[in-house]
């Protein structure tokens, strides 16, 4: 069980590669969701959508204790 001071991280697809291919981990609140992406080691362009306790937000959102952080790449095809 994680402390009540964190924030739980579910990335998803791709973005999995950058957490060792967890799927759930926890960070520290108080810091902006880009903060978070860029201490993952991951390239802020592969994240396209955040999304915090089911609602999409932007990257500059300062995470709160208890907040759930949902990481979804950028899908291309063709």
């Amino acid at each position: 069980m994680a402390e009540t001071s964190s924030v739980e991280v579910t990335p998803v697809g791709i973005l999995k590669r950058y957490v060792g291919g967890r799927e759930q981990l926890f960070v520290e609140a108080g810091q902006s969701i880009q903060d978070v992406i860029l201490a993952l080691g991951m390239r802020p362009w592969l994240v396209s959508v955040v999304m915090v306790n089911g609602v999409r937000t932007e990257k500059s959102y300062i995470l709160r204790p208890g907040d759930r952080l949902k990481l979804l790449p950028l899908i291309s095809g063709g």
